[in-house]
């Protein structure tokens, strides 16, 4: 059956054998693209979605509210630290300490000069 097909063919004239391979060669390109893109596109679908996911997860943990929300939640905790009895501070004893620094000279005072 093939081989009458192509006996048949032979005895056509070139033009129409040069038709005849052309539309041959595009069916052959077109069902190896279509495997390919079947193959591929699968593949390259999960990645975008895993993608997408983790660009979403990463604007989520980066927005301007969650820093907002972070900032206000350590500067709570350091209002709380300082307000809290474990960190109270005696302005006396700091500033007799610094006093007694400068009397015997550990730290010296210059006036500010202008420029």
């Amino acid at each position: 059956m093939l081989y009458d097909t192509l006996e048949n063919l032979r005895n056509k004239p070139e033009a129409h054998r040069k038709k005849v391979a052309f539309v041959s060669s595009l069916f052959v390109t077109a069902v190896i693209f279509s495997i390919w893109v079947s193959v591929l596109l699968p593949r390259s679908q999960s990645r975008i979605i895993a993608q997408r996911q983790e660009s979403v997860k990463v604007a989520k943990e980066n927005s301007p509210i969650d820093t907002v929300r972070r900032g206000a939640a350590q500067a709570y905790q350091s209002v709380r630290g300082i307000f809290s009895g474990s960190q109270t501070v005696n302005l006396e004893d700091q500033y007799q300490k610094i006093k007694n620094q400068v009397e015997t000279g550990q730290i010296k005072l210059t006036p500010e000069q202008n420029q």
